[in-house]
């Protein structure tokens, strides 16, 4: 039996998304999307210094703080050295700053999430009909609820 082909890790986390569970991010204090804008900002230098995500926790109460505070507690106790960190204060505060584009990209992550849930959707019917299977669709409960509404069936 011949195998589905796997989608990446960004593509899997895009269907499991849906409108109806965000605020509408570009208003002019969305905390939403600036909290988005301050990950990827420290996304960024955690790479620069080949580190993982993983290896950092950030509490809600951490989100909530202006980028520079949040940006120290988060990267405090790390091995990145705190002069390193000063020479690239400038440029981090120009990209958190940027939180506007993040929420244009965010925007349209929004509005391709139920394209690609119905492609995901669509891939696997066609799998398993070719396959042999005899296959069902069936919308389980409202999509407000959860964007993931949708069963598949199938008898062999």
């Amino acid at each position: 039996m011949q195998k589905a082909p796997e989608l990446s890790i960004h593509h899997r986390s895009l269907k499991k998304c849906g409108k109806e569970l965000f605020p509408p991010p570009l208003a002019d204090d969305s905390h939403h999307v600036k909290v988005h804008c301050h990950r990827a900002v420290v996304e960024t230098v955690l790479r620069k210094y080949g580190l993982r995500r993983s290896q950092v926790k950030i509490s809600r109460r951490i989100s909530r703080l202006p980028f520079t505070e949040y940006a120290t507690a988060v990267l405090e106790g790390l091995i990145i050295p705190l002069t390193e960190l000063e020479r690239d204060r400038e440029e981090l505060l120009a990209m958190a700053e940027e939180w506007r584009e993040v929420a244009v990209f965010f925007m349209l992550r929004l509005s391709l999430a139920p394209c690609v849930e119905s492609l995901v959707v669509c891939d696997r019917l066609l799998f398993l009909s070719e396959q042999g299977f005899d296959v069902q669709l069936k919308a389980v409960f409202e999509p407000t609820i959860s964007p993931r509404n949708l069963l598949v069936l199938s008898l062999k």
